[in-house]
């Protein structure tokens, strides 16, 4: 029997809070007030004029339409706002519309958020108990732009980011080819 779809949305550091998810298998299926989605999927070196973009124009605007419906505004906090050079409110808050789904059968949780000037930002949380998280922010090209990793709550190391957002931009891809 299969499980029910959860939809969760979590700030970009794991901070839960009350959200929208699908299973990866029904992202659609994801509700305002309930549990998220989850899949795999493409390419993040930009600089050949000759490699298409990761996320091809009709995916990203699926992504986006989803992300207008089942989003919510969350703050990633002043230290994740710097670290990721995206700016602060007066009172050093860092508030940008995300969505997060979390993989029903690896637990992991990716999210997505759409930055005010047309980039993006992606995270990565580890369902293990150090809750370890990575986290890219990526212009409007999918140029990695900054990036974040967290373990135990510490700031950590990322051997290869570009590896990693590409990872996050092929998952992606296939959340929009579900939806």
């Amino acid at each position: 029997m299969r499980r029910a779809p959860h939809l969760f949305l979590f700030t970009v550091l794991a901070l839960l809070a009350s959200a929208a998810v699908a299973t990866a298998t029904d992202p659609a299926s994801a509700s305002a007030t309930g549990p998220a989605a989850n899949t795999s999927i493409t390419s993040v070196n930009n600089t050949a004029a000759t490699t298409p973009p990761p996320l091809s124009d009709k995916q990203l605007k699926k992504l986006n339409d989803f992300l207008a419906a089942k989003g919510k505004d969350k703050d990633v906090g002043e230290f994740i706002g710097n670290k990721l050079e995206l700016p602060l409110t007066a009172d050093k808050k860092c508030v940008f519309k995300q969505v997060a789904l979390k993989d029903d059968v690896s637990k992991i949780i990716h999210v997505y958020g759409l930055l005010s000037d047309g980039g993006m930002c992606f995270a990565v949380i580890a369902p293990d108990p150090t809750g370890t998280s990575y986290i890219y922010r990526l212009d409007s090209k999918f140029k990695i732009i900054a990036f974040v990793a967290f373990t135990n709550h510490v700031e950590s190391e990322i051997k290869d980011p570009e590896k990693g957002a590409k990872t996050e931009l092929v998952y992606w891809a296939a959340v929009a080819d579900q939806l």
